[in-house]
């Protein structure tokens, strides 16, 4: 898979044609899935380049006038979801002010046909593009009869009556519903990171792990969380204390010692969210965390 900054630098690489799919795929959800899923078949049939268009930052935060939404997903791990699925080509295109103020008319015209060479767009149900978000799907259809490319339209991934989307994964998660969340997903909720140091408590049977994260903020409530973390090689069960007053990039894990095996420092691990166990008295959420507050935490919520 290639990874193209921007679409000034794409002109020389679709002029056979691309079969074409676009959003932010935060989470890259079962319903995100269909889309991918579709674009690459149809890539595949017509001997054609799977291309994904996404943007940075998310719309959706770029015109937040207040607290930018929890992101489900990093960019990283997002590239790395697109790689894993067979896509050929992803453009990551800055999303500033000139760009938003881009009209629909101009966005197929000058995006889609010439620097794309679209010849087939899969698109959401709920897609919608250009200044003040006047194109969608009904636009496209009629664009495409004088540019000579495909539109289709998936429907909403439904489970148990409910939608898949970024925004009701995140409500689930800030619930604490993470079974019903799995179901839209597709998998468990999890972070990506690297051990950084490992303390083990004096007076409790558990170490505490202090582990990097890029930076982010959760889309969960402050508390501590019971996760599965999967050290690359084997799993091993343990806890997390998530405070989110600022952007992170540290959190700690509480683990049982016999558990860990040795050489782990610098190891990258992926830590999968199962169940709330706890949530934090506000002293502590609004205190500064130091290696005795988290040790306390943990000696109150692991057994």
């Amino acid at each position: 898979m290639q990874i193209i900054r921007g679409l000034n630098g794409t002109s020389n690489f679709f002029l056979n044609g691309t079969v074409l799919t676009i959003g932010d795929f935060d989470g890259v959800h079962l319903g995100h899935h269909q889309l991918l899923v579709t674009a690459l078949a149809r890539a595949r049939t017509l001997n054609l380049l799977s291309v994904v268009l996404i943007f940075e930052p998310q719309p959706q935060e770029y015109f937040s006038k207040e607290e930018k939404p929890f992101r489900l997903i990093t960019l990283k791990d997002k590239l790395k979801f697109f790689e894993a699925m067979g896509i050929d080509y992803v453009i990551v295109q800055k999303f500033n002010k000139k760009f938003s103020e881009l009209t629909a008319e101009k966005f197929i015209e000058q995006v889609l046909i010439r620097k794309l060479y679209v010849k087939e767009i899969i698109i959401g149900y709920d897609f919608k593009f250009g200044y003040k978000r006047i194109g969608d799907f009904s636009l496209l259809a009629e664009r495409s009869k004088k540019f000579g490319f495909i539109v289709k339209q998936i429907p909403a991934f439904v489970k148990n009556d409910q939608i898949a989307s970024s925004t009701s994964i995140r409500r689930l998660l800030h619930s604490a519903n993470f079974i019903e969340a799995e179901k839209l997903l597709g998998r468990r909720y999890s972070i990506a990171g690297e051990i950084k140091d490992i303390n083990y408590s004096k007076l409790e049977n558990f170490a505490i792990i202090d582990c990097s994260v890029e930076k982010c903020k959760f889309p969960l409530q402050q508390g501590v969380y019971s996760v599965l973390i999967n050290m690359g090689n084997y799993f091993i069960d343990g806890a997390i204390c998530i405070i989110n007053k600022i952007c992170v990039e540290t959190v700690y894990l509480g683990v049982y010692p016999v558990d860990l095996q040795s050489n782990i420092l610098e190891k990258k691990l992926e830590i999968q969210f199962k169940h709330q166990l706890n949530t934090l008295k506000s002293g502590i959420i609004n205190s500064e965390l130091s290696l005795q507050t988290i040790a306390d935490i943990f000696s109150e919520n692991i057994r």
